[in-house]
């Protein structure tokens, strides 16, 4: 039972469950009734995060993008961002660094290209998508040059791509002042 007044997944069950006629108690539901409410909910969710002519300030976050590793340029990104407004920033309580410039991922392959093999603190980065692959199930990837030297934690404020809820992924994003709007819809 939820400690707040935000709705979470289970609440979202009862209260769509009930408004459907299942009943307020999704325990006793079968998974044909849960998978309709779970499609519901979910087209409800997607409704309410992109409605026509309006952009929530709440779907951009300043966040950690990646932790680079040494002799590694590229890394999949995680399904949540949608996109990387840059520029990038590396995090240090020691050290300023400048920022990294997002560039075009083309800019990056022409520098591998022109045999450039330098590694060092990123200069450039670029995000883009490919089809999925293993080790990049999203498809989203961010690639550096130079190739990092050492380990870097690297954020940017990034546009924010709501996963479907579920069990395993209960909160809306928003907060719970988005809650009874996501309910609405």
């Amino acid at each position: 039972m939820a400690k707040t007044l935000a709705l979470d997944w289970d609440g979202l069950l009862s209260a769509v469950g009930q408004n459907l006629g299942y009943g307020p108690d999704p325990e006793i539901l079968s998974a044909k009734q849960l998978g309709v409410l779970s499609k519901v909910i979910n087209g409800g969710y997607r409704r309410a995060c992109y409605p026509p002519g309006y952009a929530w300030s709440w779907m951009k976050s300043v966040q950690e993008v990646v932790k680079t590793k040494a002799d590694i340029w590229y890394y999949p990104l995680p399904d949540h961002i949608a996109n990387i407004e840059g520029p990038l920033t590396i995090v240090s309580t020691t050290t300023s660094y400048s920022p990294i410039k997002l560039v075009h991922e083309g800019i990056i392959r022409q520098n591998r290209s022109a045999g450039a093999t330098t590694s060092g603190r990123p200069a450039l980065a670029a995000f883009y998508h490919k089809a999925p692959e293993p080790g990049f199930p999203s498809g989203k990837r961010i690639e550096f040059w130079p190739t990092p030297d050492a380990a870097y934690n690297i954020e940017a404020k990034v546009q924010l791509e709501p996963l479907p809820l579920s069990k395993e992924n209960p909160s809306p994003l928003g907060g719970p002042a988005f809650g009874q709007l996501f309910l609405e819809a």
